[in-house]
């Protein structure tokens, strides 16, 4: 959960007058050691190609496991809520139709990660208003992009502003964590540097996102069977 205190840290939070407010955390990602975390390592096992073998509509598949968390501490024990689901993807996909799938699985979990942070429970035992944060879904998004095309550069396409001036829109409209977002589009607001009017950077939507049931499908495991088959 973002808080005022994280404006302009390095992993922290920045307005910026093309993508609006972003978290560095999210969107400037390196490869998880937990290989089944962040837009990285999900591409890199569909380019791989090297998951537990199953079929999709009868074709040659493999297993790929996503996953998304953050660390909680409550009592001074460190906790990892997060979201985890599998798909079946179809073998041999052309490199820009496995980036299709990609976003696909990327935005499916993304949403279930908010949802559960949105959740009561969370919203309540863990008193976060982290679910869905103006942020959040924004910042995912241009991580996977840099994640895919590391050529990228976002400070350039996105023009952060100084700790000034994003405090300012902060204290102008309100917290992020209040201000929810559910889509992977920016939410502007009025900022003394941004000079010209915003434009989320067409870098950031060249990719048109799978539909799923024909490259890739839900994976469920068979009854008593671990969630890889074995």
């Amino acid at each position: 959960m973002a808080n005022y205190n994280d404006i302009g840290g390095k992993f922290g939070i920045i307005y910026t007058c093309n993508c609006g407010w972003l978290d560095r955390a999210h969107s400037y990602t390196t490869p998880n050691p937990d290989k089944t975390i962040g837009a990285a390592n999900l591409w890199m096992n569909l380019l791989k190609e090297d998951g537990f073998p199953d079929y999709i509509n009868k074709a040659p598949g493999f297993v790929v496991a996503s996953r998304q968390e953050a660390m909680k501490k409550k009592l001074g024990i460190k906790l990892y809520p997060g979201v985890t689901k599998h798909f079946v993807v179809r073998k041999g996909l052309p490199n820009h139709v496995k980036q299709q799938v990609a976003l696909a699985i990327f935005m499916e979990v993304s949403i279930g990660f908010e949802s559960l942070q949105d959740s009561w429970a969370a919203r309540t035992f863990a008193q976060s208003d982290s679910g869905f944060s103006e942020e959040d879904l924004v910042s995912n998004l241009v991580g996977f992009y840099k994640a895919l095309f590391p050529i990228i550069d976002i400070d350039a396409l996105c023009k952060p502003v100084s700790i000034a001036a994003s405090r300012a829109v902060w204290n102008a409209s309100g917290p992020v964590g209040r201000n929810k977002n559910r889509r992977f589009e920016p939410v502007f607001h009025p900022c003394s540097e941004c000079t010209t009017p915003p434009v989320f950077p067409d870098q950031f939507k060249v990719i048109v996102p799978a539909v799923k049931g024909v490259h890739f499908i839900d994976y469920f495991p068979p009854r008593g069977v671990g969630p890889l088959g074995f």
